[in-house]
């Protein structure tokens, strides 16, 4: 066999495989786009975490410039991940994407950290009067540590010192005040904190993440409602929300 007549078959074997490629793909991105408008279409605006999944993978086909306009059925949804705001944290190295129409402001209370709200602009009102900002989630680092009856503040201690100081079952009134169990969220082993509301409010849900042993990292949605009969169509928006934040957590250093 010349050269000439070999290379003639290698041509051939390459553009097989490029044509066999793209068929596959397309087939594979058709299959795809049909999976994410019968899973997407559910929740009606809530992303549900199977169709989080999908998006995500979808993105290995698209890029970050989305599905064609022409597809309305899929196209809100790859809107609401991909289009999503990014809050980045360059001192404590991680970031989260949240969606349009949640802003971020800065957490000066703690170390570090942002509040995302639901306004435009940002209440002016006291800090301890947080309920007055309506729905909230929030990512803050905290050390830690604890303050003593002297008032003497950022006491280092263990994690289940922290734990059982900042948590105690004793604590709170009522039976189920206080719900904690740990969960695993992205490979993090995350403790699950559900705080019963003081008088007639709403409950709050908070992860928290020990990354070392001096800084945790806390994630919070206020208002929430454990029973999924007493959530309002806006908590449940919200509580959805927060599950999709809390899973674009990363650390970039």
């Amino acid at each position: 066999m010349n050269k000439k007549v070999f290379a003639i078959i290698v041509l051939v074997v390459v553009l097989v495989g490029i044509v066999g490629y793209f068929v596959v793909r397309n087939n594979n991105e058709k299959t795809l786009k049909d999976k994410i408008a019968v899973e997407c279409s559910k929740g009606g605006k809530i992303i549900t975490e199977e169709c989080g999944k999908l998006l995500v993978e979808y993105r290995t086909y698209t890029g970050p410039v989305g599905v064609n306009q022409s597809e309305p059925n899929i196209q809100p949804f790859v809107d609401e991940i991909i289009n999503w705001k990014t809050y980045t944290n360059n001192q404590y190295g991680f970031e989260i994407k949240y969606p349009s129409y949640w802003y971020s402001y800065p957490i000066n209370s703690l170390i570090s950290g942002t509040m995302l709200l639901k306004s435009e602009k940002l209440p002016d009102i006291g800090a301890t009067e947080f309920a007055a900002y309506g729905d909230q989630i929030s990512v803050s680092i905290n050390l830690i540590a604890k303050y003593d009856t002297q008032g003497n503040k950022n006491i280092p201690i263990t994690r289940d010192e922290y734990i059982k100081w900042q948590f105690p079952e004793e604590g709170f009134e009522g039976p189920g005040s206080l719900v904690k169990k740990w969960v695993k969220i992205n490979g993090l082993d995350m403790l699950q904190v559900v705080i019963a509301p003081a008088g007639n409010g709403h409950y709050n849900l908070q992860y928290v993440y020990f990354k070392d042993d001096k800084n945790l990292y806390s994630f919070d949605l206020w208002p929430y409602e454990p029973n999924e009969k007493d959530q309002t169509p806006e908590m449940k928006q919200n509580y959805n929300d927060f599950k999709n934040i809390l899973s674009t957590f990363k650390f970039t250093k």
